[in-house]
């Protein structure tokens, strides 16, 4: 009887520990995106061009777009991209973060990306979504808390983008993109220009 009780006790200590484990990691994921989300708010109405490198095995473009963000409202006018570029590519670029909502993400722990310390993060897409990536994972500059790169896989593929940033008028805002599509071998180059906020 002793024994038994011995063995439903460690089962129990066990099973409460992982879960204790699960909850920590989710909890170190949201303390870490809250900070993320405060170093890379945004200014209610901004208005930017992107201007746009693509490359792929014996192909490449250049085009611009303008971004217009109001709130939650984006609208993108593209100049001279080929037509099976969709206009929501170019503003998901301009807005990773709005996507993570469709994730449960978990803490992962350190990774150096660029020189930099981050925290990572993985999740897999929540069941009640069916478009879009499968899985994802985000790398988070441990010090200024801005998103570095995004990683997303979707049942065709993979897209990795490096995120680079400058400050203008207390906004951290995006510099410069750099993305790789596999297995499709493009590459995209995005530097962003021109910005207008809260005009």
């Amino acid at each position: 009887m002793r024994r038994w009780i011995r063995i439903l006790t460690m089962t129990s200590l066990l099973l409460t520990c992982g879960s204790l484990a699960g909850m920590t990691q989710e909890s170190e994921a949201e303390r870490i995106l809250s900070l993320m989300r405060e170093a890379m708010r945004q200014p209610e109405h901004v208005v930017f061009t992107q201007d746009v490198n693509m490359s792929a095995i014996l192909s490449r473009w250049r085009f611009s777009a303008t971004v217009t963000r109001r709130g939650d409202a984006v609208s993108v006018h593209a100049k001279g991209a080929p037509s099976f570029i969709p206009p929501d590519l170019l503003a998901d670029l301009a807005d990773f973060e709005k996507a993570l909502a469709n994730f449960d993400l978990e803490y992962m722990g350190m990774e150096q990306v660029n020189g930099l310390m981050c925290h990572v993060l993985k999740g897999v897409r929540r069941p009640q979504f069916y478009t879009g990536a499968i899985e994802g994972r985000i790398w988070i500059d441990e010090h200024e808390h801005l998103m570095r790169r995004t990683e997303a896989r979707y049942s065709w593929g993979r897209v990795r983008v490096d995120h680079t940033y400058m400050s203008m008028d207390g906004f951290a805002v995006l510099a410069r993109q750099e993305a790789s599509i596999s297995p499709f071998a493009v590459r995209l180059t995005v530097t962003y220009r021109d910005y207008r906020l809260n005009d």
